[in-house]
């Protein structure tokens, strides 16, 4: 049996945890029966995605694509190694996600205090909508309920409510039955949904959806 598998890998330097990161890598791929052949510094480069170039222009940086990954060259062995007993892994956060024009809106999928009145913030402690930071170590991240591909990040109480409009302004539904239904349906008050209308309305056109009432 012959093969070979070749894997991108985080360069050393992106996080502090990026060493043992690449080792772990080596480790995993050896107990599937996948030998370390060859290593290739720099050989890959990406687009950076909208979030990061969003982070950037908000530090009024502007680079071209300058992210780049090493390659990691395996073979394949005839037998794999025994594999050791394993702690599995916790559960990933689960998130739900909606489209407005090319912008992915994600919304985690948690559970709130049901009498909390429905309001929306920023988590950024300048106040901006758009996180300046796309650490994973940004003590922030841990306040973050929505979260968009352009890097809006948000902290939403009642993220129910939220999820329940999208839903039904991406099946058809207008902006004012969509309202009124959610009102409703979660007892929102008249100043609840006027939070609920500008956190619509600043999604929308920062997806470049014209806002019409």
């Amino acid at each position: 049996m012959e093969g070979k598998l070749l894997l991108s890998v985080l360069p050393r330097l992106t996080r502090p945890s990026a060493p043992r990161d690449r080792i772990n890598v080596v480790e995993m791929a050896s107990q599937v029966g996948f030998d370390l052949i060859e290593v290739r510094p720099g050989a890959l480069h990406y687009e950076s995605p909208p979030f990061e170039v969003e982070a950037l222009n908000a530090e009024k940086l502007a680079l071209d694509d300058w992210r780049s990954g090493d390659i990691f060259c395996f073979s394949l062995r005839s037998h794999p190694l025994p594999q050791s007993d394993a702690q599995k892994p916790g559960e990933d956060e689960t998130w739900l996600a909606f489209q407005l024009g090319t912008t992915i809106i994600k919304i985690k999928d948690e559970q709130r205090q049901e009498s909390e009145p429905f309001d929306y913030g920023p988590v950024s402690p300048s106040g901006s909508f758009r996180l300046r930071s796309v650490s994973r170590r940004s003590p922030v991240r841990s306040k973050i309920n929505l979260w968009s591909s352009r890097n809006l990040a948000l902290t939403v109480s009642k993220p129910v409510a939220l999820v329940e409009a999208l839903e039904k302004l991406r099946t058809g539904h207008p902006l004012k039955s969509t309202l009124a239904t959610t009102a409703y349906e979660y007892q929102l008050s008249n100043c609840e949904v006027d939070k609920l209308r500008e956190v619509l309305e600043l999604l929308s056109k920062d997806a470049g959806i014209v806002w019409s009432e």
